[in-house]
C-alpha cells in the first residue's frame, strides 16, 4: 500500500510539475527553501498525509467529515490566492462527501474503505501542494505551509503520535492497534456519535485558529498548534487514569439536556418563523427605498415584479403552485441582489457590509431550522424552481462577464 502511495505521489509530480518549494519560517528561519529536496519532501508529505487520512477512518463518518471541514478551510485559502482550479476540485470533493455522509454517518449503511480514505487523503494533499507551489512562485497572496499544518492538525498529530509510539516500542509503524485519538475517546466511555462530533468540532476549531493566528510568525503558529496537541493528549491521558464509573450517568444527563434544549429551540423557531420572514422581507427591501432605487428603470422592474408576486400571493401559496411561488421568490431576491451589486460601485460602500451581515444571519437561521427538524426532509424542486436557480447563476456571467 505504501509503495502504491509513493507511486501515486510520483505520478502527481510528473503530470503537474508541482512541488513544495519552501517550508516558510516554520523552523525559526526566515524562509527555508528546499532546493534539491523539493521532490523527495513533496512525495514524503503526500504519502504521509494519505496515511494520516487512511488511519483516521476508524468510525462511521469520521474520515469523510474531517475531510469536508478541511476542504472548506482550504477553499478559503484558494479564494485568497485566486487559485480557482484547486477551489473547484475542493468544492467538488466537499459536495461529494456531503452526499456520501448521508449514508455513512452512524449507523452507516455505506463504507468508503481504503479506496475512499486513500482518495480523500490524496486529493487534499495534492491540492495543498498545488496551492503552496503556485503561491511560492507568484506575487499573489502567500499561502504559508504552516497554515495547512494548523488546518490539518488533528489527522497529522494523531498519525505522528501513533507512529512515534509504535516505533519507540519497537513495533511495526503500520501495525494496527487501539491507540488512535478516536479509540482513546471511545475507551473513556463516550458514545460513537459524541466522539465523531468532538473530532468534527476539533477540526473546525483548528481551522478557525489558522485564521486567527495567520499573521503570527510561522514558528509561533507551529508552536501554538503543537502545544494544543500536547495538551489534548495529556488531558486524555489524565482522564484515562481517573475513575470514570459515574461517567455513563453524566453522559446520560448530558444527552437528556441536549434533547430538552433541542425541543426548546425547535419550539422557538416554529413560533418565530412568520415574524422572521416578515423582518427578512423588510430587510431585503429596505435598501430599495432608502437608496431611492425606484427612480431607475431597473428599480421599477424589480418593484413591479415583487408587487406582482404580492398580488398573486394567495393564489401562489396553494399546494399545486408552491413551486411557482418559490421559483419567483428566488428570481425576486436575485434581481434585488443583482441591482445592489451595481450600486456598490456608486458610492454605497456600506451596502456590501449590510448584505454580508444579512446573509450570515439568514444562513444561521436556515442551518438552525435544518438541524432541529425531527425528520430530515429532502427538498425536491420543480422544473420551474430549478430553471430559476440555474438562471440566477448563469445570467450575470452571460450578460456581464466582468
Amino acid at each position: 500500500k505504501l509503495l502504491g502511495q509513493i507511486i501515486a505521489a510520483g505520478v502527481f509530480f510528473l503530470v503537474s510539475g508541482k512541488t513544495l518549494v519552501t517550508m516558510g519560517g516554520m523552523f525559526g528561519t526566515e524562509d527555508l527553501r528546499l532546493g534539491w529536496l523539493e521532490i523527495p519532501v513533496t512525495i514524503f508529505c503526500i504519502a504521509g498525509f494519505i496515511n494520516a487520512l487512511n488511519l483516521s477512518d476508524g468510525l462511521d463518518g469520521l474520515a469523510g467529515g474531517i475531510t469536508a471541514i478541511a476542504a472548506l478551510f482550504l477553499m478559503s485559502l484558494a479564494i485568497q490566492a485566486q487559485q480557482w482550479e484547486s477551489f473547484a476540485i475542493l468544492l467538488a470533493l466537499f459536495g461529494a462527501i456531503i452526499g456520501f455522509l448521508h449514508y455513512n454517518t452512524f449507523p452507516a449503511r455505506l463504507f468508503m474503505g481504503d479506496t475512499g480514505s486513500l482518495f480523500l487523503g490524496y486529493t487534499l494533499a495534492t491540492c495543498s501542494v498545488i496551492m503552496l507551489s503556485d503561491a511560492a512562485n507568484s506575487d499573489l497572496v502567500m499561502i504559508k505551509p504552516v497554515s495547512l499544518l494548523v488546518i490539518l492538525a488533528i489527522p497529522l498529530m494523531d498519525t505522528t503520535y501513533v507512529m512515534t509510539r509504535r516505533a519507540i516500542l519497537g513495533m511495526n509503524p503500520f501495525h494496527p492497534d487501539k491507540t488512535h485519538l478516536h479509540h482513546k475517546l471511545i475507551a473513556l466511555g463516550l458514545p460513537h456519535g459524541a466522539v465523531v462530533s468532538l473530532l468534527y468540532l476539533g477540526m473546525f476549531l483548528f481551522g478557525v485558529l489558522s485564521i486567527l493566528i495567520v499573521d503570527y510568525p510561522d514558528w509561533l503558529q507551529a508552536l501554538i498548534t503543537i502545544l494544543i496537541a500536547v495538551t489534548i493528549y495529556a488531558t486524555i491521558a489524565r482522564l484515562q487514569k481517573t475513575s470514570h464509573k459515574n461517567w455513563p450517568l453524566l453522559f446520560r444527563r448530558i444527552g437528556e439536556f441536549d434533547h430538552h434544549l433541542l425541543d426548546k429551540v425547535r419550539s422557538f423557531l416554529q413560533t418565530t418563523t412568520k415574524p422572521v420572514a416578515i423582518i427578512t422581507l423588510i430587510a431585503l427591501l429596505w435598501p430599495v427605498i432608502f437608496l431611492e432605487i425606484p427612480r431607475a428603470y431597473t428599480g421599477w422592474v424589480v418593484l413591479a415584479f415583487i408587487g406582482l408576486m404580492l398580488v398573486a400571493f394567495s393564489w401562489l401559496r396553494q399546494e399545486s403552485h408552491l413551486g411557482l411561488l418559490r421559483g419567483n421568490l428566488y428570481l425576486a431576491i436575485f434581481l434585488l441582489l443583482f441591482l445592489y451589486n451595481f450600486l456598490l460601485n456608486e458610492g454605497n460602500p456600506w451596502l456590501g457590509s449590510y448584505l454580508d451581515i444579512l446573509s450570515v444571519a439568514l444562513l444561521v437561521w436556515v442551518l438552525l431550522m435544518f438541524l432541529v427538524k425531527s425528520e430530515k426532509e429532502i427538498l425536491l424542486t420543480t422544473g420551474y424552481e430549478a430553471f430559476a436557480l440555474i438562471s440566477t447563476w448563469i445570467l450575470p456571467v452571460a450578460v456581464l462577464p466582468a
